[in-house]
This record gives C-alpha cells, sequence and structure tokens, in this order.
C-alpha cells in the first residue's frame, strides 16, 4: 500500500537535511575563498561580486553532477538504516541501494513504507520484503504498458 506524504521515513528527512547542509557548506567556503583572494590581491567589490556570481554558476552547473552521485550514496544509506533500524530487516548497503526507489517518494509523493514486516518473523522479513519490492515492480510494469 502506498501512502502520500512529501517526505517518507525520519532518516529521509535527516539525510535530505545533509543534503542541503552540503550545499550551504559549498556556497560558504566559495565566499571564504572570494573574502581570502580579496585580501591577498586587493580586488574591489564590484569585481568580488562578479566573482561569486561566477562561482555560484560554476557550483550548480559543474558541481551538479558530482552531487548527484554523492545524493544517491546518501539515499542508498537512508533506505539502508530505515530497513536495518525501523523495519529490523537485514540487509547489505549492495541490497539497500537495489531497493531504494521503494522507499523514496516519487513525483506525486507515494512511497512504500512496507511496515508490515515488522510483525513477521526474523527469519522472513528479508524474504518478504524483496517479494514485496518484486509484485510492487511488477504492478508498476503493468501500468506502464497499460495492461
Amino acid at each position: 500500500m502506498a501512502v502520500k506524504i512529501p517526505v517518507t521515513h525520519g532518516w529521509n528527512g535527516l539525510i535530505q537535511f545533509l543534503k542541503l547542509c552540503s550545499i550551504l557548506v559549498q556556497v560558504f567556503l566559495i565566499m571564504i575563498f572570494l573574502v581570502f583572494l580579496s585580501e591577498i590581491f586587493d580586488i574591489s567589490d564590484i569585481i568580488l561580486i562578479i566573482f561569486f556570481i561566477l562561482a555560484l554558476i560554476g557550483l550548480f552547473v559543474i558541481g551538479h553532477y558530482r552531487l548527484w552521485a554523492y545524493f544517491d550514496y546518501l539515499d542508498t544509506l537512508s533506505t539502508y538504516l530505515y530497513v536495518r533500524i525501523s523495519l529490523k530487516t537485514p540487509i547489505d548497503l549492495k541490497e539497500a541501494k537495489a531497493i531504494k526507489y521503494f522507499f523514496e517518494p516519487n513525483q506525486s509523493g507515494k512511497w512504500y513504507p512496507m511496515t508490515h514486516l515488522r510483525k513477521l518473523p526474523k527469519e522472513m522479513r528479508k524474504i518478504a520484503l524483496f517479494e514485496s519490492v518484486g509484485q510492487l515492480s511488477e504492478d508498476h510494469f503493468r501500468k506502464l504498458r497499460g495492461d
């Protein structure tokens, strides 16, 4: 069963916060670097503002691709923590990467909490998790095909 909410589990909220912090830290480091340059080379304020704008454009255009790889890792970590701690289901990071899309909100804001796993015995949870993910995948592809 899908639940429609903007932020999924608490681990995902924490990871989203870390993503925002990483961007803010990069902007702060750019500002420090420019202030350092202005002290060394006696750069005027107008040129400093132009450098800052160019650095921000570089951050969001060039750094964008580097950040997505980092964000992908954080999304995997978020799924791993949710499944291991909240659902008490033993998985490894490789498995978490494979199923992370079911524990993130999609474009319509739906995600699958799979809280029914907690009611199962520990040795059956991992099997039930991957069976549920497989069924959700089949349902998704059926909808895409129009069956």
